[in-house]
């Protein structure tokens, strides 16, 4: 995005804070808090999902969930069974468990202590990569 877009962009954001009140002097702390909170859950997340995939691809993992879902229970028995190391498919479980809390704290954040950051980001449609930095930006112009 060039410049000229961002900065209209970040108008129509500032427009919309300032329609709706979601950015006050008294929320204002809160509202930087919350990005930082948000950025770095959200950075935990993709880290997770690098690794659930890595373990995932590693342990084909993918193979065993699709023959799952296929009904093949012979051959979900035999893939068990040829698994050299058990521990693997621990792995898999634990880091995708992992996946699954971490999110849950997204979403609470999102839900429960910042929902005027999930209004601008519902209202704009933005994904986290494009909402938080810009929001930031935001919040240092007022400080």
């Amino acid at each position: 995005m060039n410049d000229r877009s961002n900065e209209h962009l970040k108008n129509k954001v500032v427009s919309v804070i300032e329609k709706d009140l979601l950015l006050t002097e008294e929320n204002i702390n809160d509202i930087d808090e919350g990005i930082e909170t948000i950025d770095n859950i959200r950075n935990t997340i993709d880290s997770l999902i690098a690794e659930t995939k890595q373990e995932t691809i590693s342990n084909s993992m993918h193979l065993l969930i699709q023959r799952i879902m296929g009904g093949d229970t012979d051959s979900v028995i035999e893939m068990l069974d040829n698994n050299r190391d058990v521990i693997n498919l621990f792995n898999f479980t634990e880091k995708f468990s992992e996946l699954i809390a971490e999110y849950g704290k997204y979403r609470m954040q999102y839900k429960e202590n910042y929902p005027e950051i999930k209004k601008i980001k519902e209202t704009f449609a933005f994904k986290d990569k494009d909402l938080l930095p810009l929001l930031k930006e935001i919040v240092n112009d007022r400080k």
